[in-house]
Formats: structure tokens, C-alpha cells, sequence
């Protein structure tokens, strides 16, 4: 289901369907994912931004979105103890990371 959000997150903020790429790994402590988007990618100084309640990198003629799809996948994972960052470089897309704790 998480899975599933961020996708849906990430595909908000496309005008187009691009290739995507994820990956789960599975550790003794926690679960691992790794999703890959091959687009314009992000200025690793913006990173912080990206889980900020309306906070957007580009405008509304760019990408559709009100700036609360990455902040509420944010929420999410938090609320079951995870973790989720973003990394990536103009022109050469951008990957979003996210770990959950697995159950005891």
C-alpha cells in the first residue's frame, strides 16, 4: 500500500508516463524500498523541501499537484516508525528511499 501511494505521489507530480524502476529489500530490522523515477530530477539543495506541506519545486503549468502528496507519504511512513528521503540531479531523474520497521 505504501508502495502504491508513492507511486501515485511521484506520478502526480509527471505530465507523462515515464519508466519506473523499484526495488524491496528485506533486512533482519526493516524493509527497504527504493523507487526510481528517470525525469527531470531534483536539485539535491531543494531535497528538504520535497516533504514540505505545499512547498513545490515547479510551477502548476509544469506539474499538476497542491504540494501535499510527498508530506502526506511522509506522514505515513513516520506514523510506522519509517523513514523516506529523496536523491537525484537535474536532467538525470530522482530516486525516492523509504524504510519501514519490520514486525515483530
Amino acid at each position: 500500500m505504501l508502495n502504491a501511494t508513492i507511486e501515485h505521489r511521484v506520478e502526480q507530480k509527471t505530465q507523462t508516463l515515464a519508466r519506473q524502476n523499484s526495488s524491496l529489500k528485506a533486512y533482519s530490522h526493516a524493509v527497504a524500498h527504493e523507487l526510481r523515477r528517470p525525469l527531470r530530477g531534483i536539485h539535491m539543495q531543494d531535497a528538504d523541501r520535497l516533504f514540505e506541506p505545499f512547498q513545490r519545486l515547479h510551477s502548476t503549468a509544469e506539474y499538476d499537484g497542491l504540494g501535499i502528496g510527498l508530506a502526506t507519504v511522509q506522514q505515513i511512513i513516520e506514523r510506522h516508525h519509517g523513514r523516506i528521503w529523496a536523491k537525484g540531479s537535474p536532467g538525470k531523474g530522482a530516486t525516492f528511499f523509504f524504510t519501514l520497521q519490520r514486525a515483530n
